[in-house]
């Protein structure tokens, strides 16, 4: 069966399936992803259902991030979608190491904004980073994430930003 993609470029984002359950699984022990997802705590041990969680999620939309074949190159998501506030969360990383600090982050972010404002009809989009990733923030503000004002603020500890943008100071254009 063919998979539809979002976006044309060299980074495209897709529904994960099946096939690609080894893969996360690989990435979930990776300690940089356990960094990116767990901060501070990268020991802390993931929910052994964290996938099978994710998969039957019925408040997120997942998605794949993929090269133009098809092949997984990381996850993101919008989560805590509220219909009503028109706002959701958004998270991502690039879980195949050789494909880090290539650019893929980022272009999985601008497709992912441009799905959530367009397609959705969102209006405003937030995360929730480490302040121990500053390679993070400098990405998210790239694309036009700006701090919130409650911000820095802590999760379970951990001492994290909160960013948000929104529809109307994200500008659409064709992703690279």
């Amino acid at each position: 069966m063919k998979k539809a993609f979002i976006g044309a470029g060299e980074t495209r984002l897709r529904q994960l399936d099946q096939t690609d359950a080894p893969a996360l699984t690989r990435w979930l022990e990776d300690p940089e992803v356990r960094r990116a997802l767990l901060g501070d705590r990268p020991d802390e041990p993931l929910p052994e259902q964290y996938r099978d969680e994710v998969a039957k999620s019925e408040g997120d939309l997942l998605f794949a991030i993929a090269e133009p074949s098809g092949a997984l190159l990381g996850v993101c998501a919008l989560h805590t979608l509220d219909q009503q506030e028109r706002s959701a969360g958004m998270s991502i990383f690039i879980g195949e190491p050789s494909q880090r600090s290539q650019g893929h982050g980022s272009r999985a972010v601008r497709l992912i904004l441009e799905h959530g404002f367009g397609e959705l009809g969102l209006e405003r989009i937030w995360l929730e980073v480490a302040l121990n990733n500053p390679a993070a923030i400098k990405a998210y503000r790239k694309v036009g994430f700006v701090e919130r004002e409650d911000s820095p603020a802590r999760h379970g500890g951990l001492p994290i930003l909160v960013m948000e943008v929104r529809r109307r100071d994200f500008r659409m254009s064709p992703v690279p």
